[in-house]
């Protein structure tokens, strides 16, 4: 009976060939369509879910006043991250991310430009970052030490274990190399291949020695650990006393910060120009 019905259909199939060509090609097209739609919104949705405590895990916004208008702002001051921790019972830990220029990175005759950034040691408890090489109690503890994404470690230093090995950065500080992590997933908001320890930053040769206690520039991204993500809401209505405490007017925020592309949840505050 089945494979009559076969027969059937075929037969009319092949007596409309055109008609049955552009059903065919329709049904194809939708179908493709679906997939690639269906692998898209699966991809946006998996963004920073790679992180073991992602759920915690918040990104500092703010919407700032500087010259009248109200803007979204990325970026913190450097001292916000560590203020929260001392001052909220609420945050578990922090970590600051300080994009940089492109620089060189040189190790005997290999040298590489890239992007490095400037991070707290907290990056590996809050984010996840399995190592390939180094101990994680150890990692960027120091002045002058630096980790490095798997695949940068192979361009300096083919399959070796660099871990003690000193590289150069723009010919003016050398680094010890404290461990290597493995690549950040493509489906990450932020991506890095270098990261340098923040107490580098002091280096005179950089020039960020003054901005580290300076709550005036907006120079690095800040991301909060909580201990609960539902302590959010309330950590958030505490930024307007926070702020007032270190000298700035502010107007309260009485919704929080859309989430965006980026899957890592995020905690804004508004504050008016200094007084």
């Amino acid at each position: 009976m089945l494979k009559n019905y076969f027969k059937t259909a075929f037969r009319n199939l092949w007596r409309n060939k055109g008609y049955a060509s552009i059903n065919l090609l329709g049904l194809a097209i939708g179908l493709a369509t679906f997939i690639l739609i269906s692998l898209f919104i699966k991809d946006e949705l998996s963004y920073d879910r790679y992180n073991i405590k992602a759920d915690r895990i918040f990104m500092m916004k703010e919407n700032a006043n500087w010259t009248g208008k109200w803007e979204i702002c990325s970026m913190t001051s450097a001292p916000m991250g560590p203020a929260l921790v001392r001052d909220y019972p609420e945050v578990e830990n922090q970590v600051r991310i300080v994009p940089s220029f492109k620089a060189t990175l040189k190790y005997r005759d290999k040298a590489f430009s890239e992007y490095p950034n400037f991070v707290d040691a907290s990056i590996f408890d809050i984010f996840t970052l399995p190592l390939v090489y180094g101990q994680p109690a150890n990692m960027l503890k120091e002045k002058n030490t630096v980790a490095l994404s798997q695949t940068m470690s192979r361009k300096l230093f083919g399959n070796e274990n660099p871990v003690g090995k000193i590289i150069s950065y723009n010919g003016d500080i050398n680094l010890k190399v404290d461990g290597v992590f493995e690549d950040v997933p493509h489906n990450s908001y932020i991506q890095f291949d270098v990261l340098i320890s923040f107490e580098t930053l002091t280096d005179e040769s950089i020039g960020w020695k003054e901005e580290i206690n300076n709550w005036g520039p907006h120079n690095n991204y800040t991301y909060l650990l909580l201990h609960d993500a539902v302590q959010a809401k309330q950590l958030e209505k505490q930024f307007p006393a926070f702020i007032q405490k270190q000298g700035r007017r502010i107007k309260i925020k009485k919704e929080r910060l859309s989430v965006d592309k980026k899957r890592l949840k995020i905690i804004g505050y508004q504050h008016n120009k200094f007084v």
